[in-house]
């Protein structure tokens, strides 16, 4: 990799992880919003309700809360949320929820994957290279 490719990797890497964190700042800004807007009372939700909040919303604004520190695990655990709620739907309503809408607030959790997957391949690569220098060689240890 020379340092052109490098450098347009690390471009790359870095937007992808501001666009999540950006993104998600706005999918849990508009889920505060919407609750805040239809005076979520958790008096008011049934016991067989909770399993899908768990999922959606809390579980999946935590994932993206958790991927600001840790992308990988939070990505992780925001589509996990999002296909535990679709399932967990499924299984209720026989039927799965209508429009993009779940999904689309979801997707700034892909985006952080996306980013710890970059991440993940850049930070190989420059141990790659440190590995491969002359620099990094020392006398009389065997490589």
């Amino acid at each position: 990799m020379n340092h052109n490719e490098k450098s347009s990797a690390k471009v790359i890497a870095t937007a992808v992880k501001w666009a999540a964190r950006l993104l998600s700042l706005a999918s849990i800004g508009f889920v505060l919003f919407f609750m805040i807007g239809e005076r979520f009372n958790p008096l008011e939700v049934r016991p067989r309700e909770w399993p899908l909040f768990a999922c959606f919303p809390f579980g999946i604004c935590a994932g993206m809360v958790l991927a600001w520190w840790r992308q990988g695990w939070g990505g992780c655990v925001t589509l996990a949320c999002l296909l535990g709620f679709y399932a967990m739907n499924f299984a209720v309503s026989g039927k799965l929820p209508r429009g993009p809408w779940f999904a689309i607030l979801a997707a700034p959790g892909a985006l952080f994957l996306l980013s710890s997957l970059l991440a993940g391949r850049r930070s190989k690569a420059t141990i790659k290279v440190a590995r491969s220098s002359p620099s990094s060689r020392r006398p009389g240890v065997n490589q």
